[in-house]
């Protein structure tokens, strides 16, 4: 369940408790959602480092954990619940208005009837604000995010950052931006260059936009990003393909 969107994930799942209630199958499902544990596990195995530390019926270990780890992984769920302050300048940092993208079907130079993948779209972000765009597949989610980052070209609309049209300034003023609007790959199997260590793949964009004055210095940084998420500083060494879908992420 690791690089799915939520609409697919549900489907995917309503559909394997399907085909098992049919056929009597067993399932052995490997997850870090314990929204997924509890929604289609009869029983759960929690690990940690090869271990598997707590074993039992989901709702014997997910109501009353006997281990640590299990304990601090579900206070570690999100609850809904929203204890963030307002945020300090209301004033807009982002602000969009009437976005369209259209695809024309067929390529570039057909003459094809047009898709229109996103209409019409306005929203505003203050600074110390996340907005949420949520809908199901095909909606027109990402392509929001990929057209505002100008990895597409935007059919019409505005979008204003700081006082700055970023839809219609030339690529040479966009650039200096874009370490200010960056953009998270939802799939990690798909965004990571397979070809490049880890340590590659988090100095890159150090170097590409000036960030740190030598290579000795990034690769401080890069090891430092690493202990944020507990992973060794010899992870620098290794491709993508030596990790879990979870490092990946």
């Amino acid at each position: 369940t690791t690089a799915l969107d939520v609409t697919t994930q549900a489907q995917i799942l309503k559909l394997i408790k399907r085909i098992q209630a049919e056929r009597e199958m067993s399932v052995l499902l490997i997850t870090h959602d314990f929204g997924v544990v509890a929604d289609m596990a009869d029983r759960v195995a929690v690990m940690r480092q090869g271990r598997v530390l707590e074993n039992g019926a989901t709702g014997s270990v997910l109501g009353n954990p006997s281990d640590p780890y299990t304990r601090a992984l579900i206070a570690a769920v999100p609850k809904g619940e929203n204890h963030l302050p307002p945020p300090p300048d209301p004033r807009p940092l982002v602000q969009v208005t009437g976005l369209t993208k259209r695809f024309r079907r067929g390529g570039l130079f057909s003459r094809g009837a047009a898709n229109t993948a996103v209409d019409d779209v306005s929203l505003t972000l203050s600074r110390g604000e996340t907005l949420g765009i949520v809908g199901e597949s095909g909606s027109g989610k990402t392509t929001v995010g990929l057209t505002l980052m100008r990895l597409h070209q935007a059919t019409g609309g505005e979008a204003w950052y700081k006082g700055q049209n970023i839809l219609s300034m030339p690529e040479k003023a966009f650039h200096p931006l874009k370490p200010k609007i960056q953009i998270i790959f939802q799939n990690p199997y798909a965004s990571l260059n397979l070809r490049f260590t880890i340590g590659q793949i988090l100095t890159e964009p150090m170097q590409l936009h000036q960030i740190g004055n030598n290579d000795a210095e990034r690769l401080k940084m890069a090891t430092a990003l690493l202990d944020k998420v507990s992973l060794p500083a010899s992870a620098l060494q290794r491709y993508p393909h030596e990790f879990s879908g979870g490092q990946r992420q």
